[in-house]
C-alpha cells in the first residue's frame, strides 16, 4: 500500500509540475508586468497545449504593449512640433504680424484636431482611409511649411525649389511630414545652419 501511495505521489508530482510552473509564471508576469517571460513546458499532452496557448497569449500581449508604446511616442513627437510652432508664432507676433500668426496657429490647431480625430477613428475602426485626397497646389504648401518651420529653431531657412504643379494629395499629411523633417533637421544641426525646402 505504501509503495502504491509513493508511486501515485511521484506520478501526481510529475503531472502537476508543469501546471505549477504555468501558475508560477503567470503570477510572476502579473506581479512584474514583464511580458518577456515564457513557460518552459515541452510536453505534448493537454498541459503542454495549455502552456503553448498561454505563451501565444503573452506574445500577443507583448506585441500589443510595444505597439501602444510606439503609438504614444509617435503622438508625443507629432504634437510637439505644432505646439512649438503655435507658441513661437504667438511669442514673436506684434500688432502688425498678428493676423499671419493667428492664421498659422489656427492651421496648426486644425492639424492637431485632425490628428486626434484620426487616432480616435483608428482606435475605433482599425482601418485605413485616413488620408483625404484633394487637388493641392504644391508651391504654396511648401511656402506655408517653411513659414511654420521657422518657429522650430534659429536656422537659415530657405526655399531651394518650388514646383508649380497641382497634385492629388492631403495637405495636412504632407505638411506634417515636412515639419517632421524640419524638426529632425533642427535636431541634427546647430543655430544658423542652412535648411532648404523644396
Amino acid at each position: 500500500m505504501l509503495a502504491i501511495i509513493a508511486v501515485g505521489w511521484l506520478l501526481a508530482g510529475t503531472v502537476l509540475r508543469p501546471l505549477r510552473l504555468l501558475a508560477a509564471t503567470a503570477h510572476e508576469i502579473s506581479a512584474s508586468r514583464d511580458l518577456s517571460r515564457r513557460v518552459a513546458v515541452d510536453t505534448r499532452d493537454e498541459v503542454g497545449q495549455l502552456a503553448s496557448a498561454f505563451t501565444d497569449m503573452v506574445v500577443s500581449l507583448e506585441a500589443a504593449s510595444a505597439s501602444e508604446r510606439q503609438l504614444l511616442d509617435d503622438v508625443g513627437h507629432e504634437l510637439r512640433t505644432p505646439l512649438t510652432i503655435i507658441r513661437g508664432q504667438l511669442e514673436v507676433s506684434d500688432a502688425v504680424t498678428f493676423a499671419r500668426a493667428r492664421t498659422i496657429a489656427l492651421d496648426e490647431v486644425d492639424g492637431m484636431r485632425r490628428m486626434v480625430d484620426s487616432l480616435v477613428t483608428l482606435a475605433q475602426a482599425r482601418e485605413a482611409g485616413l488620408v483625404r485626397l484633394e487637388p493641392l497646389a504644391l508651391a504654396p504648401l511648401v511656402d506655408d511649411a517653411a513659414d511654420k518651420a521657422r518657429m522650430l529653431g534659429d536656422r537659415d531657412w530657405r526655399i531651394d525649389a518650388r514646383c508649380e504643379v497641382t497634385a492629388s494629395a492631403d495637405s495636412q499629411r504632407l505638411t506634417q511630414a515636412l515639419l517632421r523633417l524640419a524638426a529632425n533637421a533642427v535636431k541634427c544641426s546647430g543655430p544658423g545652419s542652412q535648411v532648404g525646402f523644396g
